[in-house]
């Protein structure tokens, strides 16, 4: 029997005394489409490939690795979700989702 995942927290990161690593631990964990719904109306939600581990993606976020960030962009590996990607998720709310907040952005990743 696998572990069950506590279900993701969401606060603003900010100067609350955590290292990086236990910031991303505690502002990660599973969800669904319709915890992330507010995130992606309000502009904040990008989307990470598979093929990226989404707390590096995170921790790039975290360090304003900007060069590293734009690469992904612009290699499609990471993208901002829009209208077009939230019809797409409503069609079926019961996906599940990997999710890390790093303040004010969410990052998301579809569980199989």
């Amino acid at each position: 029997m696998s572990e069950k995942k506590k279900p993701m927290e969401y606060g603003m990161v900010g100067d609350d005394g955590l290292t990086m690593e236990e910031r991303l631990e505690k502002y990660s964990g599973e969800t669904d489409w319709e915890y992330l719904r507010a995130a992606c109306m309000y502009e904040v939600l990008y989307f990470v490939d598979a093929s990226l581990d989404l707390k590096l993606v995170a921790n790039a976020f975290l360090t304003d690795e900007a060069d590293k960030i734009a690469a992904w962009v612009k290699a499609g590996d990471v993208v901002k979700l829009e209208q077009l990607h939230l019809n797409h998720f409503d069609q079926d709310r019961t996906k599940k989702f990997e999710a890390t907040v790093v303040s004010p952005f969410v990052l998301c990743k579809e569980l199989a």
